[in-house]
Parts: C-alpha cells; sequence; structure tokens
C-alpha cells in the first residue's frame, strides 16, 4: 500500500531535482533524506503524537479548522491506521528511493538524454532540436529533412 505512492513520489522528485535550474538541490536531497536517517522508533512515537485522537496535534488542527466535529481515532480505525503506517513508511523511505533514482539519472550521458529529447521532439512533431549532428554531410540525416520538409507540404 505504500510501495507504489513512495516510488512515484521519490521518482517525480528526482526527476525535479535533477534539473538544472534547480537552486539549492543539495539542501532538498538532505532534507528528503533525512527521515531515512531517523530511527524507526522516533518515528513511530513521533506520528503516535501526531495523530493520538485526543490530545494529537492534526486532530487540534482539523478542529480549529472546523473540518471535524469530534476527534479522529486515527489507530482505533483499521482502516484509517492502515494508511497511516502507509504514510509513515512512505514518508520514511521515499527519500532514500530519490537519491537511488537521482544517482541513476546522473549516470545517463548527456550525449544519450540530448538524444532522447530529440527523438521526443520528433514524436511529439515538435521541430526545436533539428540542428544536424557532428559530421552534417550525412546523408541520411539530409535525407530525413528532406523527408519532413515535404510531409509539410
Amino acid at each position: 500500500m505504500s510501495i507504489v505512492p513512495e516510488l512515484l513520489l521519490a521518482l517525480a522528485l528526482a526527476l525535479i531535482l535533477h534539473e538544472k535550474f534547480i537552486k539549492g538541490k543539495h539542501v532538498f536531497r538532505a532534507v528528503f533524506y533525512f527521515p531515512n536517517i531517523v530511527t524507526p522508533v522516533t518515528i513511530g512515537v513521533l506520528f503516535s503524537l501526531l495523530f493520538d485522537w485526543q490530545p494529537g496535534a492534526v486532530n487540534r488542527l482539523l478542529a480549529a479548522l472546523p473540518v471535524v466535529n469530534a476527534p479522529v481515532n486515527w489507530l482505533g480505525e483499521p482502516f484509517l491506521s492502515q494508511v497511516l503506517v502507509a504514510a509513515v513508511m512512505a514518508w520514511q523511505w521515499f527519500g532514500y528511493n530519490m537519491l537511488l533514482y537521482t544517482a541513476g539519472l546522473q549516470a545517463i550521458p548527456d550525449e544519450v538524454t540530448e538524444a532522447a529529447r530529440r527523438w521526443g521532439d520528433e514524436c511529439a512533431g515538435g521541430r526545436a532540436h533539428h540542428d544536424p549532428p557532428a559530421g552534417s554531410g550525412d546523408p541520411l540525416y539530409r535525407g530525413h529533412l528532406d523527408h519532413r520538409r515535404h510531409a509539410d507540404l
């Protein structure tokens, strides 16, 4: 119940933090990895205090924002406790998986990334990256451009 959201969140954040224009990406990586360093006992105590059904901070916040009339027994309801445990597990481990995805993304050579970007533009019908590759005398490449030019007519 927690694996798929955890991996999707980790992949999305890894892709975002892999972009060149993001400032402070190392700080974000450290902050996202922090829950993995904290011991499971500490995380259990923290979340049991947050989601306690009477004095818990989440119930107080929900009551202050008039979302609920009575406190929610988060750990007493089987479905809510399963969702809560899945959310805690996803929160604890998504940073680790994000670092694995980031390492994999950084291992991809720039040439492969550029080739994939060009191929994606061609599949989408875009013409943003149609510069001739190194060795611009390549007749196959020129034939490809001529074919595209005639297809546009």
